[in-house]
């Protein structure tokens, strides 16, 4: 059990050491919108849902 643990552990920092280093890459060879592109389809998404402040907050706003 414990090694499964110690398993799932290095598995996880793996994962995200690979997901650092191909954003580096992507940022250093000039290809930063790939990298930016969750960010920027989020935001054109609450864009779309309407053009007031209130619509950039991830939760519903009270009128």
């Amino acid at each position: 059990m414990k090694y499964l643990i110690s398993f799932i552990v290095d598995t996880g920092i793996v994962i995200a050491l690979a997901f650092v280093g191909f954003e580096i890459v992507f940022f250093i060879t000039g290809l930063w919108f790939i990298a930016l592109l969750p960010a920027v389809s989020s935001l054109f998404w609450w864009v779309r849902r309407g053009r007031s402040y209130a619509n950039l907050l991830p939760y519903p706003a009270t009128k």
